[in-house]
């Protein structure tokens, strides 16, 4: 750990940080809200450096970022919102990296009876269960993209058209399914791990949606563009990547330090 907290304050030095300067501001898609915010005080116990977390759906992030809230970080559950916010010029040039990977995966409350599930065309996915399916909305959730995907892949969009419930945010979607208001939810594998009011029933094929990619940039109006540099080198770095592995994610690989 002493050798660690080194490296860092050389990094800082490296990059113009001081201890104790500035407080940056992650905006990060929901899903990864428990890990970044153990990252960001890991972070902030050994640099000095404090680091704040708004949590919601990526969509709404980016839209917030370029409307000019401000935002040192992004960290996106879909590559399409940092594309989005690169040609809106709300990123650093050359500063979006790959973070992490994810799973997707059908839920349903404890008590909820749900047969076998058949990721094929001719499983009638509709009389699997009684209620309602909780996603995330697909405008602006990622989450939500990936499972329209997923159902639109097995032809099963058109047998729930009617029995979707979108949600603000993944974890929205996954208190849907905890609160008993639908019977099953499509939620990220993380998601599903660090709840004790679900389980899941099945994970998706990878086949049946684009790869869930998380990605990482710095924001091109940063307050504090050397503290934000700092922090983005260290969430690309192995410790954070056994924290990563820890909540179920697939870290991307980690840079040498």
């Amino acid at each position: 750990m002493k050798a660690r907290v080194l490296s860092l304050v050389l990094l800082s030095l490296a990059v113009g940080v001081s201890a104790g300067e500035g407080t940056l501001t992650l905006f990060a898609a929901a899903s990864t809200n428990d890990v970044v915010t153990e990252a960001a005080r890991d972070f902030s116990r050994q640099t000095g450096i404090n680091v704040k977390i708004n949590p919601a759906s990526s969509g709404s992030l980016a839209r917030q970022i370029v409307s000019g809230a401000p935002a040192d970080l992004f960290v996106s559950a879909s590559p399409k919102w940092s594309d989005w916010l690169l040609e809106q010029r709300g990123l650093v040039p050359d500063s979006v990296r790959e973070l992490m990977r994810n799973r997707l995966v059908l839920i349903a409350g404890k008590e909820v009876t749900v047969p076998t599930i058949s990721f094929s065309p001719d499983y009638a996915i509709a009389d699997a269960f009684t209620g309602r399916l909780s996603i995330g909305d697909p405008a602006h959730v990622p989450a939500g993209k990936y499972a329209a995907d997923a159902l639109k892949f097995y032809g099963w969009d058109k047998a729930l058209a009617d029995r979707l419930l979108p949600a603000q945010d993944v974890r929205a979607a996954m208190l849907m399914v905890e609160l008993g208001q639908c019977d099953l939810g499509i939620v990220y594998a993380t998601d599903a791990a660090l709840s004790r009011k679900v389980r899941t029933v099945a994970t998706f094929p990878e086949a049946a949606h684009a790869p869930v990619i998380y990605t990482l940039g710095i924001c091109r109006d940063t307050r504090s563009p050397a503290e934000a540099k700092a922090f983005w080198e260290y969430l690309q770095g192995k410790e954070v990547a056994v924290l990563l592995q820890r909540y179920g994610f697939t870290p991307n690989s980690a840079k040498e330090e």
